[in-house]
């Protein structure tokens, strides 16, 4: 079972590894630190440890790596939200909106 382990102490903004785990269907089980959870939510699509907590993140191993059904619904969630909202065409959608929202916010 291919799972994504990033245990960061810090703030990732969007780590491009968690993007590239969701397009591939696999979960990923990384600590709770800035950026992660806006793309990853717990129990989803992955799991969310503790920032410096080796108890908390081989809680989150042991229970995705024992449970088999959880994992490939976490896979199955992981592939459809990068689809939903991950693929190049949908961000660069969403940048461009945010552009001409400022763009229209500057001509008045």
């Amino acid at each position: 079972m291919d799972t994504l382990l990033l245990p960061s102490l810090f703030g990732e903004g969007m780590p491009m590894v968690v993007l590239e785990a969701l397009a591939a269907g696999v979960p990923v089980i990384a600590t709770r630190v800035e950026g992660t959870p806006e793309v990853i939510r717990d129990g989803i699509e992955g799991l969310l440890a503790q920032p410096a907590s080796a108890v908390s993140l081989t809680e989150k191993i042991l229970l995705l790596t024992s449970d088999r059904k959880s994992w490939a619904e976490m896979s199955r969630a992981a592939l459809k939200r990068h689809r939903q909202f991950f693929t190049d065409q949908t961000m660069a959608k969403r940048v461009a909106k945010v552009y001409s929202s400022i763009h229209n916010r500057t001509e008045r």
